[in-house]
């Protein structure tokens, strides 16, 4: 009998409750997908049939709600951690401008519309009108899943977003203080003060300290991402505490860890995958169990209130979005986009109506014409952001620019699992992002195939590079785990590179030489001549979130390689990523040929320095900090940019530049067939000949250095 006490309705057992919510977010999206309707709005719609105000078959108990609001929290802290902050601060001012649009027009028309048509007092009219100027990024999961929150619209209305709540949150405090007849001047020096102070620890203390606990960290995926949520709340309070909305807090939450926290690490998928699939999905069924059908049937007072309050809502939105496509020249696609955004009502409306209506200020018709503002603004931002965030998706990738070699394929030779996922990681940023192509970890064991301990080295090898590759891998991208078996693991290298048809190659460095390598060469040196594709050695003594600045060091005649424009590409491309500055040293006649290709707006910031110290490399240290990723251009031997010091590089930078992280750049070579030409003596090449004297003369060399060395 206990058992069937546990189905009465509402369903108050905890179990059950979380039970069926679950069932209704695996479900629910599933379901409506297949008859074209946004999942989000299944969500939404669940809340009213299970809340309290439809079929009564949950209670909203405290757990739920607990999960609502982290779940409006969450969208929040991603908005802030997913936005380009590159486009932000130059396209600043679109974002300034919106925001005021879509504070002012809306604020503006709903007070003459409260005022003149509800016949609502002044205060009244005020606080309700200054809901029509909020709106929260309910459809933003719908922007994300369809890759589109890159794009200048996107930004524009993120930027706007926190201007209109912001402003409308502090405009609440100051019609409440209107309200019980207490404000003064030390409300004003108080709430500005409080303000500063909180603005200043999270966008200066924050990321400092963060900085320094990936660095310590690095690895321990849990530590990270718990220290991530402790950030989202911590700063939520300290946003209460400073008298403005906690989802204010959690955004500059997001902005603090931007830079920090990749789009392509391992710690932005986690985060990612759990808001959209437990805490986004909670809040957004809690906001379906807050709206009241009911209230239609209260008269026609209530429903001509209600349509008043949509039509306004819904129309000062779209009239914003207008007149900024006008101002800037967005397409119809764009426009819609913004408008679909920006068009939901719910947490701040939610505070805003609640606040009044307990303090007296409105009454219970206004109240309820809000819920119905609420669920039907969610409605339509879910469909509008939908239908024209598609549209839109489809624009971009016809008109993104298309790559000479649309095959992207990029190996990655794993030698120490231990630094696998900072080799995928840096894999996934040179990655470029409309490629289909998977990211292939190679694991090459030497020896004989027939060899028992070559097969368990093989299974047991794979198993940890399987484990280490699916962490770091995100939902849109894929793995390809390839094994060879050779006598060295160049070789080994070298014929994959060969059958998998690769285009790029990152390559790991452990800063160690042996003396067979410093006689015979090492894997580099095995590898280099032998292919023509980019390749990449990489040793990082910190997570890529550490690095402030790319310092990228080019040597005389780059610009003479077929490779000069594509690594250009890629510096773009990882400042762009990291949110990096770029700092570039090259001779006069190189670096006038670099600026005329770099594409300074695909990257945070960039300077040029003339360079003419490359017989004195260690000069360089005069201009980089701890907080800089080296990336060195570099070439093969005999190509038009080959020079002494770039013989040994690695080994260089890891005894001069020890505590520097670096990268290493070999751009792409043309395809040179020997057989072709070499000039035939008596049936023989003299292209062997010269090669093996050249070999022994090197050989001959490194035994010198290493006799020397000892």
């Amino acid at each position: 009998m206990r058992f069937l006490e546990n189905f009465q309705l509402p369903i108050t057992d905890p179990v059950l409750v979380f039970l069926l919510i679950f069932f209704v977010i695996f479900l629910a999206p599933r379901i409506l997908k297949r008859i074209r309707i946004p999942g989000i709005v299944g969500f939404i719609l669940a809340g009213v049939m299970l809340g309290p105000h439809g079929l009564c078959i949950i209670s909203p108990v405290n757990g739920i709600n607990m999960f609502s609001t982290f779940g409006l929290l969450y969208i929040m802290f991603l908005v802030g951690l997913d936005i380009d902050l590159v486009d932000f601060k130059k396209n600043r001012s679109r974002s300034i401008v919106f925001g005021a649009l879509t504070f002012l027009i809306p604020i503006t028309l709903g007070f003459l519309v409260t005022f003149y048509i509800i016949k609502l007092n002044f205060l009244a009219s005020l606080l309700l009108s200054s809901m029509f100027s909020t709106h929260t990024l309910v459809s933003y999961p719908i922007a994300s899943k369809l890759g589109i929150t890159k794009n200048r619209v996107i930004n524009t209305v993120i930027g706007g977003t926190i201007i209109t709540d912001t402003a409308v949150l502090l405009l609440l405090a100051i019609i409440v203080r209107l309200f019980k007849g207490d404000m003064d001047g030390m409300f004003w020096v108080g709430m500005l003060s409080m303000l500063a102070a909180y603005v200043a620890v999270m966008l200066w203390a924050v990321p400092a300290m963060s900085r320094w606990f990936f660095k310590n960290l690095e690895g321990d995926g849990s530590a990270q991402y718990l220290y991530v949520i402790t950030i989202v709340f911590a700063s939520a309070f300290l946003s209460e505490v400073a008298g403005i909305e906690p989802m204010i807090g959690a955004f500059l939450a997001g902005l603090a860890l931007n830079k920090l926290i990749p789009t392509s690490s391992v710690l932005m998928n986690r985060t990612v995958f759990i808001g959209n699939t437990i805490f986004i999905p909670f809040f957004l069924i809690g906001v379906g169990m807050i709206v009241n059908l009911n209230v239609l049937l209260n008269g026609y007072n209530a429903l001509i209130i209600a349509g008043l309050l949509v039509v306004t809502a819904e129309f000062t939105k779209y009239l914003a979005a207008f007149i900024t496509q006008k101002i800037y020249k967005f397409t119809v696609v764009e426009r819609n986009v913004m408008f679909g955004l920006s068009s939901s009502h719910a947490a701040a409306t939610i505070a805003l109506i609640l606040v009044g209506y307990n303090l007296g200020i409105l009454n219970i018709d206004v109240l309820n014409g809000t819920i119905i503002v609420i669920l039907v603004s969610c409605l339509v931002s879910s469909f509008v952001t939908e239908n024209a965030g598609r549209k839109l998706a489809v624009s971009e990738s016809l008109n993104a620019p298309k790559e000479k070699d649309s095959l992207q394929r990029i190996l990655v030779p794993v030698a120490n699992p231990a630094t696998m996922e900072q080799l995928m990681t840096f894999a996934l940023l040179i990655k470029e992002k409309g490629s289909k192509e998977p990211i292939f970890p190679l694991n090459v064991v030497m020896g004989s195939v027939d060899s028992d301990e070559a097969r368990d080295e093989i299974l047991l090898k794979n198993q940890m590079i399987e484990r280490v590759a699916n962490q770091t891998v995100t939902d849109n991208q894929s793995i390809q785990l390839e094994t060879r078996i050779d006598l060295n693991v160049a070789n080994g290298i070298n014929r994959a590179i060969k059958e998998l048809m690769i285009t790029k190659v990152v390559m790991g460095w452990n800063g160690q030489t042996t003396t067979v390598q410093s006689i015979f060469g090492g894997i580099m040196e095995n590898i280099l001549p032998k292919n023509h594709q980019m390749m990449f050695v990489v040793k990082l003594l910190n997570p890529f979130g550490y690095y402030k600045r790319l310092a990228v060091i080019v040597p005389d005649n780059a610009q003479a390689e077929r490779g000069f424009e594509k690594w250009i590409h890629q510096i773009e491309q990882i400042s762009k990523e990291l949110s990096a500055k770029v700092l570039l040293f090259a001779s006069a006649p190189t670096l006038a040929a670099v600026k005329e290709k770099f594409d300074t707006s695909k990257a945070a910031s960039v300077n040029f320095v003339v360079f003419d110290g490359f017989n004195n490399l260690l000069s360089l240290n005069d201009h980089l900090s701890h907080t800089d990723l080296l990336l060195w251009i570099s070439a093969r031997e005999g190509t038009a940019s080959a020079q002494n010091y770039l013989e040994g590089l690695p080994r260089m930078l890891s005894k001069n530049f020890e505590k520097s992280s670096f990268v290493i750049i070999y751009p792409e070579q043309h395809i040179v067939h020997h057989q072709n030409m070499a000039l035939r003596i008596d049936g023989l090449t003299k292209s062997p000949i010269k090669e093996n004297i050249e070999r022994i003369a090197k050989i001959s060399k490194n035994v010198k250095k290493v006799i020397k060395g000892k």
